[in-house]
């Protein structure tokens, strides 16, 4: 059985998740396939945690924001069926109601590797 990573500028653009799609469904074979966060996720991500540890509560949110944003556009053009792009836009809500979460808590260490994990 193969594994295969994706991720970074690979996983980036909807382009490059099409091009993903062409290699992992190239042939028959049983796969394992392991996608990273897109392109900058991470580092927003890092950003965000740094604000929150910080108390900057208004730098944080704009950085998720911009996250946000970045994830809707990539579903948009990722996805040709309105069905796809809804499931896609849920599962988006839902760990951005995650990192919402974190804004609210006493940012720990171990809430800034939960987040960080949300890029995953």
């Amino acid at each position: 059985m193969k594994v295969l990573k994706f991720g970074g500028t690979s996983v980036g653009t909807p382009e490059g998740m099409n091009q993903i799609r062409e290699i992992i469904t190239a042939d028959a074979n049983k796969k394992v396939v392991v996608l990273s966060a897109l392109s900058g996720v991470t580092n927003s991500l890092v950003e965000a945690g740094e604000r929150l540890r910080k108390k900057d509560l208004e730098g944080a949110q704009k950085v998720v924001d911009r996250l946000t944003e970045k994830y809707h556009q990539f579903i948009d053009q990722l996805y040709a069926e309105e069905s796809s792009k809804e499931a896609a836009h849920h599962a988006l809500q839902q760990s951005m109601h995650f990192i919402e979460q974190c804004f609210v808590a006493n940012f720990t260490n171990r809430l800034d590797k939960e987040l960080l994990a949300q890029g995953e």
